[in-house]
């Protein structure tokens, strides 16, 4: 929540140095990050934040909102100690537990409620929303584009996966939902399933930790997005050793070194 908090308070202040609301409001004027930004990119948590603020075109309040009314329901079961049979799995007591959950002669693990959840809410909100099902966009705005990334496992192995709301022709034809697109980016398999794609062979176990700071996609994709070159990277993980050189390069900051700080990014569009 702390990155959204950062997010809020950087959205507010773009939309105060643009003129859309006055200093003091926080309210429904304040920009969405799809409004602002041409690509958001995200990994597990953070790929289900940018598939809610770029795909579903939703506030950074009303992500915090879905987060604050779903928390507990989703991760509840994680907590109860008593309750975790995720431990189980995978293996061959993890496959006959999930038999008898199918069964309906075992209680489901909490593995199992915390991934019936997850799908559950995430299908509700897509309905809510009513942008489309699809992660394609079919309008593909020229803002608000969405990567996020996954882990797809298959008899052969295991790789890396990205997962656009945009055509790209290194996409290799994957063509998800919204929901099977957040559940991919999500499925860690300490705390949930793995999750399927339809007419995609094999499953998705979440997203890689070498992209627990995805900010170098963004610089492997953004050729050709837009004309403004600034780099926003909000998260917890450790910052990448990125090359910055081809961004946060604008005029106003007069050869300045290529790292912004957070207060020049906060006041962006400002001069």
């Amino acid at each position: 929540m702390k990155q959204l908090d950062v997010l809020e308070s950087l959205m507010c202040t773009i939309s105060r140095n643009m003129g859309y609301i006055c200093p003091w409001d926080k309210g429904p004027n304040v920009l969405k990050p799809c409004q602002v930004f041409h690509l958001i990119v995200g990994s597990g948590t953070g790929g289900l934040i940018a598939i809610l603020l770029g795909r579903l075109e939703m506030s950074v309040q009303a992500v915090k909102d879905f987060y604050n009314d779903n928390e507990e329901y989703i991760f509840g079961p994680l907590r109860k100690v008593q309750d975790v049979k995720a431990g189980l799995e995978p293996g061959l007591a993890g496959k006959a537990w999930g038999m008898g959950e199918w069964l309906g002669v075992l209680p489901k693990s909490a593995r199992t409620l915390a991934t019936e959840r997850l799908e559950e809410k995430i299908a509700w909100i897509v309905k809510i929303r009513n942008k489309g099902t699809e992660l394609v966009h079919p309008d593909d705005p020229q803002l608000g584009k969405v990567l996020v990334t996954a882990v797809h496992q298959t008899s052969g192995g295991s790789k890396t996966t990205t997962l656009r709301s945009y055509p790209c022709s290194s996409d290799e034809g994957l063509r998800p939902s919204i929901v099977e697109a957040a559940r991919a980016t999500m499925a860690h398999e300490t705390f949930f399933k793995p999750a399927r794609i339809s007419g995609t062979p094999g499953e998705w176990i979440g997203s890689p930790s070498k992209y627990c700071n995805p900010a170098g996609l963004v610089l492997e994709e953004y050729p050709g997005f837009c004309s403004e070159n600034v780099l926003v990277s909000v998260g917890v993980d450790l910052p990448n050793e990125l090359d910055l050189s081809a961004v946060n390069e604008i005029s106003f900051l007069d050869d300045q070194p290529a790292r912004m700080s957070f207060e020049e990014v906060m006041d962006w569009n400002a001069r």
